[in-house]
């Protein structure tokens, strides 16, 4: 990785952490919260690829939970974002089909994991 992307990254994840505790929706019933992490994981992993996406959505996910007071859930999320990312950017050199398809996996794979982390 060049300096270039690793600021690069640094910034998306930076403002990825930003706008997903800015735009929180709290759901009462599990005392967590829905929001908007998984814009920059996406945008990441289809810019950058599979390393880049699982870094930025591990480190995404691990800081999010660390600032929004969740810490029995940073390692959780750390696997889980960080999976969604590499899966996400396995999409970048393949055909819109396929790109399709691999989003609907890393979407399926992180709802398994949130729904059984709780």
């Amino acid at each position: 990785m060049k300096t270039r992307q690793i600021v690069t990254l640094a910034l998306i994840t930076a403002l990825n952490v930003a706008v997903a505790r800015i735009f929180l929706i709290p759901v009462a019933f599990t005392h967590g919260n829905i929001n908007l992490c998984d814009a920059g994981i996406v945008l990441a992993g289809l810019v950058f690829g599979v390393r880049s996406g699982a870094l930025v959505g591990g480190l995404s996910g691990f800081l999010l939970d660390l600032f929004s007071g969740y810490p029995q859930y940073i390692l959780f999320s750390l696997v889980i974002h960080g999976t969604q990312g590499a899966l996400v950017g396995t999409a970048q050199t393949k055909s819109l089909k396929e790109q399709i398809t691999g989003l609907w996996r890393s979407d399926r794979r992180f709802s398994w994991g949130i729904f059984y982390r709780r």
